[in-house]
């Protein structure tokens, strides 16, 4: 359908020009005039500003376009310029800081080189020193020294012997029964001491060694049993008023028996150990020097 307006042939469909929107069946209908289109003002010249120095202080400021401008006033400055300035102002604060804090301490030096090779480790070596050559000990100086210490058991055991002797005779005689009774007592003390020692002492360098320690220790034994019955004996005659009773004599007999058994150890002893004694150079003994 053909606008009466303009012309243009539009779509029959259409109430209005799709061009000038006029009207297309209805005529009684107002016209619409067509749309015209709107004046845009043309910019204005944008007037220049020069300024002349002349020497002067002050700046002379010439206007191109007719419009004198004032020079714009500086814009304050953004957050993060401030930030950064702030920020770089510390950082001089703290540099000065340290560098004056620095000044008074003495430069260090260079730092040491370290050289790593990748060499197998190899340990130093020390210095060689002769080290005593450790050995089996001598055979003649293990027999020697075992020897040497067995007989000063002996010698331990004559003095006990010795004591024992004279405080039988104080009991023979009735003389300080208190005094014989208390060393009685003290034999059958060092008799014990003297049967440990000898289980301790190692004789292993002496050909008849264990003979030797078996000998020995039977004599020790039945010395300090026959030391009891002396302790008997003198305490009886003490309650006695140092009368011999049957109950006194039993008690010395049976300590004299036990020290015939003793002789008879001792004397088995002597023989294995004399021979001993005389290639190490030690005293001979008898029954009565242990």
């Amino acid at each position: 359908m053909r606008c009466e307006a303009c012309g243009l042939d539009n779509d029959p469909s259409l109430d209005y020009c799709d061009n000038c929107e006029h009207p297309l069946r209805d005529s009684t209908t107002a016209v619409i005039s067509p749309r015209q289109p709107v004046p845009v003002p043309r910019p204005r010249p944008v007037p220049t500003v020069e300024f002349i120095d002349d020497g002067d202080d002050e700046e002379e400021t010439r206007v191109h376009g007719g419009i004198p401008r004032q020079p714009a006033e500086p814009r304050p400055l953004t957050r993060p310029l401030l930030a950064a300035v702030a920020v770089l102002t510390l950082a001089g604060a703290v540099g000065g800081t340290v560098l004056a804090l620095n000044r008074d301490e003495p430069e260090p030096g260079p730092e040491p080189i370290v050289t790593v090779t990748t060499s197998a480790f190899t340990e130093p070596a020390l210095p060689l020193t002769a080290e005593p050559t450790i050995g089996p000990p001598s055979p003649t100086a293990d027999r020697a020294a075992q020897g040497a210490a067995l007989d000063e058991l002996l010698d331990r055991s004559k003095r006990s012997r010795d004591k024992l002797v004279q405080a039988n005779d104080a009991v023979f005689r009735c003389a300080g029964l208190a005094g014989a009774i208390r060393r009685l007592r003290d034999v059958g003390t060092e008799r014990n001491q003297e049967r440990a020692t000898l289980a301790g002492l190692d004789l292993s360098a002496l050909a008849n060694g264990e003979e030797l320690r078996s000998a020995l220790d039977s004599a020790l034994s039945h010395s300090l049993t026959a030391d009891g019955y002396y302790v008997k004996w003198a305490q009886e005659k003490q309650r006695n008023g140092c009368r011999e009773t049957a109950v006194a004599e039993a008690h010395r007999i049976d300590g004299d028996n036990e020290s015939k058994i003793a002789g008879t150890a001792k004397k088995r002893f002597l023989d294995s150990w004399n021979p001993v004694a005389a290639q190490l150079g030690l005293p001979l003994r008898d029954r009565d020097g242990i």
